[in-house]
């Protein structure tokens, strides 16, 4: 999945909530899409120092 994919499903479940709280969900799921995307480098760089 990439960032663009993440960013657009961010944008999308904080549509769907009500205007008061729809800042916060989007700050939520920026935040998992940050700590996905280092997850991702993380694994990127184990399988680089593996392979």
């Amino acid at each position: 999945m990439s960032v663009n994919n993440l960013r657009s499903l961010a944008q999308s479940a904080a549509n769907a909530v009500e205007p008061k709280s729809r800042a916060a969900v989007y700050q939520a799921l920026e935040a998992m899409a940050k700590e996905i995307i280092k997850l991702r480098n993380e694994l990127d760089d184990l399988k680089a120092k593996v392979g």
